[in-house]
């Protein structure tokens, strides 16, 4: 990075084959995808691969900043990917809005008028399995299913939210940010289809090993902006249903009593997939 100040950038994206999908509203780029043996409705076994045109739908953006080693984190979604839970924000007035929740229609992730139950995995990566093999959930089998931004802005109104006052607030600034950008971007633009969902970081650079307590609890929370944020494409069974988590939730850096260096380290789960240098002499 030129700027001394920010050290790291990490990118995180999620795609989807582009077919059937109108191209010109999407970022999209060519990659090889895995083909499965899709016959047996219980298990999807990888048969080969193929080259496809894919359009992106979910980006996490990641970076470290002056006195924030925690690094801020960031996520974006296309706006067409699932409907919105209801939400409350503050307008130009200064009144309190009450949306409801969103009925789906022409959402990639969500079938026209369903009304729930919403994010509940199909579906899923069998770890130990070689080839690539994807396997039902129990009482499911490998099929699409509903998916609802339970948290539209990354915000809930159960948990300590800072630095606003309100959930509502912290929504109006997080739509404010997106109206104001989305006005710089000339029709036509590909990006104007992307929306920030909202950011997180933690109270003046600490470990995030605890991001939030339980609302009414006695301390302050350690996170400051979006105590529920997630990525509908990304954490969608982890963080969109009736648990509250967030970034930090699983980007930590362990117990607060926790010695081990490992810990610290515990912010990015790339490390865990990087292979060990190996000298080539």
């Amino acid at each position: 990075m030129p700027d001394a100040d920010a050290l790291a950038l990490e990118l995180k994206a999620s795609w989807v084959e582009a077919d059937g999908l109108d191209t010109n509203r999407y970022i999209t780029t060519v990659g090889e995808i895995p083909v499965f043996d899709t016959r047996d409705p219980q298990k999807w076994v990888q048969t080969g691969s193929r080259q496809a045109l894919l359009a992106l739908v979910g980006l996490h953006v990641v970076g470290s900043a002056a006195g924030h080693p925690e690094m801020i984190w960031a996520t974006f979604e296309h706006d067409s990917n699932s409907p919105n839970g209801a939400y409350s924000y503050i307008n130009a007035q200064g009144a309190t809005v009450a949306v409801p929740q969103e009925v789906p229609k022409g959402m990639l992730f969500s079938a026209n008028g369903a009304t729930g139950p919403f994010n509940v995995q199909h579906m899923y990566v069998d770890p130990d399995a070689s080839p690539l093999t994807v396997r039902a959930s129990s009482g499911q089998t490998v099929s699409p299913s509903d998916t609802l931004r339970t948290f539209p802005w990354g915000v809930s109104a159960a948990l300590p939210i800072q630095p606003a006052q309100s959930a509502a607030q912290a929504n109006s600034e997080v739509i404010s940010i997106n109206n104001s950008v989305r006005s710089l971007l000339k029709q036509g633009d590909t990006r104007r289809n992307y929306l920030l969902i909202g950011a997180t970081w933690t109270n003046g650079g600490n470990d995030p090993y605890n991001p939030f307590q339980a609302a009414g609890g006695n301390n302050q929370p350690n996170h400051v902006g979006g105590n529920a944020l997630a990525n509908s494409t990304m954490e969608t069974y982890v963080t969109l249903g009736n648990k509250l988590y967030n970034c930090f939730s699983c980007h930590n850096a362990g117990k607060a009593t926790d010695t081990n260096a490992k810990a610290t380290v515990g912010v990015s789960h790339i490390y865990e997939s990087i292979k060990p240098f190996t000298d080539p002499s």
